[in-house]
């Protein structure tokens, strides 16, 4: 959760979006098509919005500890990649 409100941040960092699509959309025009971010964050964005919504609205979420490390890694690249677009301080 703390990712997504660093990413929030970030695209909202002199935008204002509504929605959490329209977060994602000034990402993709912002950070991925100008090169400032690599474009798999997007998909990781993605992902995570997904498992958000899996675990506010589902019943139960299971993520086995692999999948929880991968996801970790990823997040900590993904982190790194907005603070140094964006040059703000961890």
């Amino acid at each position: 959760m703390r990712l997504f409100i660093l990413f929030m941040h970030c695209c909202g960092n002199g935008f204002n979006p509504k929605t959490h699509s329209g977060t994602k959309a000034i990402f993709n025009k912002e950070f991925i098509l100008t090169g400032k971010v690599e474009s798999r964050f997007s998909d990781f964005y993605s992902f995570l919005m997904a498992k958000r919504f899996e675990a506010d609205y589902g019943d139960f979420v299971f993520i086995d500890e692999r999948k929880i490390e991968n996801m970790l890694a990823e997040t900590e690249q993904f982190k790194n990649a907005l603070i140094t677009s964006t040059k703000l301080k961890p």
